[in-house]
Formats: structure tokens, C-alpha cells, sequence
């Protein structure tokens, strides 16, 4: 059932589970995301900087949130 059949039906309890079992999925795909990106703007931000030692660190950040991501995708199918 896509987005815009629920919200024509929103009295229908199968389509409102079901709207807010997609939006949690996606609230956790964002969640996952956000280190990521967090991890992804401090490695930038040490290079733009010319800080080598944050810039390593930022770099261990940055795989391991991405590794993280990579686990969560595979196991999510």
C-alpha cells in the first residue's frame, strides 16, 4: 500500500500500522545514517584543517560507522 492510499484512507487500522511500521524503518535508516555523515563531515573538517592527527581519528571514525551501516544493510536483507 503506498503513502498516498493511506492518507486517503486513514480510518483503515491495517493502513495506519502499516504507515507507522514504515516510518520507524525509515527513522532507523536514519539513525544508522547519521554516524555516517557525522563521521563524514569531522573527516573534512580535520582535512580541511590540515590536522593530521584528527584526521586519523576521523578516518577510524568514519570506517567504522560505515562498517556498521554495511552490517545493519546486510542483515536487513
Amino acid at each position: 500500500m503506498d503513502l498516498t492510499t493511506v492518507l486517503r484512507t486513514p480510518e483503515s487500522p491495517a493502513g495506519l500500522s502499516g504507515l507507522r511500521a514504515r516510518v520507524k524503518d525509515l527513522e532507523a535508516d536514519l539513525d544508522a545514517q547519521g554516524s555516517v555523515v557525522t563521521a563524514a563531515l569531522l573527516t573534512a573538517t580535520a582535512f580541511r584543517m590540515r590536522d593530521e592527527a584528527g584526521l586519523v581519528t576521523a578516518l577510524r571514525e568514519l570506517v567504522g560507522a560505515v562498517s556498521t551501516w554495511e552490517r545493519s544493510q546486510a542483515a536487513d536483507g
